[in-house]
């Protein structure tokens, strides 16, 4: 099968960058996606799950005429006070010790931090509201889709079955997959393939009280004043609205077989100050931040190239940024 681009990995990178494609191909262009689950991955279910109003996105929403509204970001910021400034106002002189802290519960150590890395003290921006559902169906009507597992990539081809190979005929080979996944599909060996180290990231839900009740506010609020959890979150629970957080598994080291939290670990410590004591949290895991990169001798080369957090390795992108990279350079 021929195609003038082909993206592996149809996360929501994948798909932003597909409905690119898509807008500015030229007659006779055409576009494929290979991903086996579903349509924009995990981008619903965790982490970043949002789209930024930026350049790149805007243009791909007007091209394919799906309808968006913009409202203002509200994320949120906890002193040692336990009071919630708006994001990132009133930190202060305190601005660098609280990216320290978020990076070292993130990640568990303080390697490779520079504050670069972390987006403390920029305004939060707009958040574009889309249908996503309608986004990926437009996905599906501007590309080939091939619900197949990638096994094998030679060249500008990529199999996803006996006898069965994808090509990139026109020179856009993307890979959206995270880089320890592609390194085992190129087979690279030990001394050629990058070292990458992820952190398992814990995630449960509390409900909303009158006493967290400010946290309920924010799209997202870091945490400097708690042990181990980072993050917390407004989401709809079974119960109404519920507080999501979010920490890193190696900070809640007295978990029993069954993902329990059992007393006096630093998450519990956390939950006791935001909703009074809890005797059971029901946890579940995912996978979580990044270290940097430890690259062996393998660089991707043309007409291979990389796309996303985490197949870039890059520690702070964003899918908007993403969308903005390529937007870019398809429009110069």
């Amino acid at each position: 099968m021929h195609h003038t681009s082909v993206i592996i990995g149809g996360g929501m990178s994948g798909c932003l960058i597909a409905l690119l494609l898509a807008a500015y191909r030229k007659p006779g262009e055409d576009v494929a996606v290979i991903e086996p689950g579903q349509l924009g991955g995990s981008f619903s279910r965790g982490g970043f799950q949002y789209l930024r109003n930026s350049e790149g996105v805007r243009a791909l929403l007007d091209h394919h005429h799906l309808p968006y509204t913009l409202r203002p970001m509200r994320g949120g910021i906890l002193t040692h006070k336990g009071r919630v400034l708006a994001y990132p106002a009133g930190l202060g002189d305190r601005t660098a010790q609280a990216q320290r802290l978020h990076y070292r519960k993130t990640r568990g150590t303080l390697e490779g931090f520079e504050p670069g890395v972390m987006n403390f003290g920029g305004e939060g921006g707009e958040q574009v509201l889309v249908d996503l559902s309608r986004l990926l169906m437009a996905v599906e009507r501007v590309a080939t889709i091939y619900r197949a597992q990638v096994s094998v990539v030679s060249g500008p081809m990529a199999c996803i079955g006996p006898r069965r190979w994808v090509e990139a005929s026109g020179g856009h080979l993307v890979s959206t997959l995270p880089l320890p996944l592609l390194a085992r599909i190129l087979q690279l060996d030990e001394e050629e393939a990058p070292r990458c180290r992820h952190e398992t990231l814990n995630v449960a839900r509390i409900p909303l009280t009158e006493d967290n009740a400010p946290l309920g506010h924010y799209d997202y609020t870091y945490t400097p004043w708690l042990e181990a959890i980072h993050r917390v979150r407004p989401v709809n629970g079974a119960s109404g609205v519920e507080l999501e957080l979010e920490w890193n598994a190696a900070l809640d080291v007295e978990d029993d077989q069954d993902g329990v939290s059992l007393p006096n670990t630093p998450v519990t410590r956390d939950i006791d100050k935001l909703a009074g004591a809890l005797d059971t949290l029901e946890v579940r895991t995912m996978p979580g931040h990044l270290h940097p990169v430890e690259w062996g001798t393998w660089r991707p080369e043309p007409p291979l190239r990389l796309a996303g957090r985490f197949a870039q390795w890059e520690p702070r992108m964003t899918v908007d940024q993403v969308a903005d990279q390529w937007h870019k350079e398809l429009t110069q």
